[in-house]
C-alpha cells in the first residue's frame, strides 16, 4: 500500500471555494449599473473652448469656460423675443376663436374682428422680421425652416380673418386657425432646435 504524502488532501478545497466566491462577486458588482468609474473634474485652466451654446457657460467636466460664438449668439437672441410673440399669437388664435365659438358667445362680431385683424397684422410683422434676419453660416436650412412656419402662420392668420369676414359658416375660419396651430408649433419647434 502506498503512503499518501499529504495525509489531508482536502484542505485546500475551502481557500479555493472562498477565492472564486470573491471572484465571482467581483464580477458581478463591477457590472451592475451605477458602478462605473467616476471621472474627476480638472482645476480650471486659462483655456477656453468655443462651442454653439448661446453664451458663455463653465464646463463642469474640465472646469473650463467655453465661450459662445458671438453670431450664433446674437441670432438666438434675435429669435427669442420673436418665439415668444408666436406663442402669444398662438394663445390668442385659440382664445378668440373659442370666444366665438362658445354658445353663448364671449366675444362680439365687431371683437372678434378686430383682435383677428390685429393678429394677422402681428404675425405678417412678425414674418418680416424673420425675413430680415441673417443666420450664421451653417444654420440657413434651420433658418428656412423657421422662415417657412412664419410664412406659413402668417397666411394662415390672413385665411382666418378672411373666413370670418367673408365665409358664410365657420368652417374656413375653423381650418385656418388649425393651419395657424399647427404652423405655429412648426415655428416654435424650428427655433428650440437651433
Amino acid at each position: 500500500m502506498a503512503v499518501n504524502p499529504d495525509p489531508k488532501p482536502g484542505r485546500w478545497l475551502l481557500p479555493l471555494v472562498v477565492l472564486g466566491m470573491m471572484l465571482f462577486t467581483f464580477v458581478f458588482v463591477s457590472r451592475l449599473p451605477g458602478s462605473e468609474p467616476v471621472a474627476t473634474t480638472q482645476p480650471p485652466s486659462s483655456s477656453e473652448t468655443t462651442e454653439p451654446n448661446g453664451g458663455t457657460t463653465p464646463d463642469t467636466t474640465t472646469g473650463t469656460t467655453v465661450e459662445a460664438d458671438p453670431a450664433l449668439a446674437a441670432y438666438r437672441d434675435s429669435l427669442a423675443p420673436l418665439a415668444t410673440q408666436m406663442g402669444e399669437l398662438q394663445t390668442e388664435m385659440a382664445t378668440v376663436n373659442e370666444g366665438w365659438d362658445a354658445d353663448p358667445k364671449e366675444l362680439t362680431a365687431a371683437e372678434t374682428q378686430s383682435r383677428l385683424t390685429a393678429l394677422r397684422d402681428q404675425a405678417v410683422a412678425l414674418a418680416a422680421s424673420v425675413g430680415e434676419l441673417t443666420p450664421p453660416v451653417g444654420l440657413e436650412t434651420q433658418h428656412a425652416a423657421v422662415a417657412d412656419a412664419a410664412n406659413r402662420a402668417s397666411a394662415e392668420a390672413t385665411n382666418a380673418l378672411r373666413g370670418f369676414t367673408s365665409s358664410p359658416g365657420p368652417d374656413d375660419r375653423r381650418a385656418a386657425a388649425a393651419a395657424f396651430d399647427d404652423a405655429a408649433s412648426d415655428f416654435l419647434a424650428a427655433v428650440e432646435a437651433i
